[in-house]
């Protein structure tokens, strides 16, 4: 099955919070492509660092539940704590969407529920997967030209 993968960053090194969630993600699959990084700004909680966000296409023959499980059991490994919502973490690792049927349960929704007004998700999707279309039919570019454009989103090399 094919998953598109939000990883973002904004406590200790970020950088290396996501290349260590990238190795650990090669335990439950093979990435077929990613995104560079992008510093973008914090949704919610406006006090905080910057985030670092990337995207990969993850193809693994777990099932979407078994699959957010391993998710929450690498987040957990790499340091994350339960917090307040959108506070500062090491690391947030998030299912965009997948190749299956939609997902909407208290404990996952595939689409992921907000991944259409979020640039520091759209932006890096449109890198790792240009063609990807939503259950709608749009394309990545079209959900990106939707965007509010007060969103500060860099790509960082």
């Amino acid at each position: 099955m094919k998953y598109y993968l939000s990883l973002g960053s904004n406590k200790g090194n970020k950088r290396d919070n996501l290349n260590t969630a990238f190795m650990e993600l090669e335990q439950v699959g093979e990435i077929s492509n990613r995104s560079g990084y992008y510093e973008t700004e914090p949704v919610g909680l406006k006090e905080q660092d910057d985030f670092l966000n990337t995207v990969c296409v993850l193809h693994s023959n777990l099932r979407p539940f078994r699959l957010l499980l391993k998710l929450k059991q690498i987040e957990s490994r790499l340091g994350r704590t339960p917090a307040v919502r959108w506070d500062a973490r090491i690391i947030d690792i998030d299912i965009l969407d997948w190749s299956g049927e939609a997902i909407v349960t208290d404990t996952l929704s595939i689409p992921h529920s907000r991944m259409n007004e979020r640039g520091f998700v759209l932006v890096p999707l449109q890198e790792a997967a240009p063609d990807y279309k939503n259950r709608q039919g749009h394309n990545i570019q079209t959900l990106i030209n939707n965007l509010e454009s007060n969103q500060r989103i860099k790509r960082i090399d």
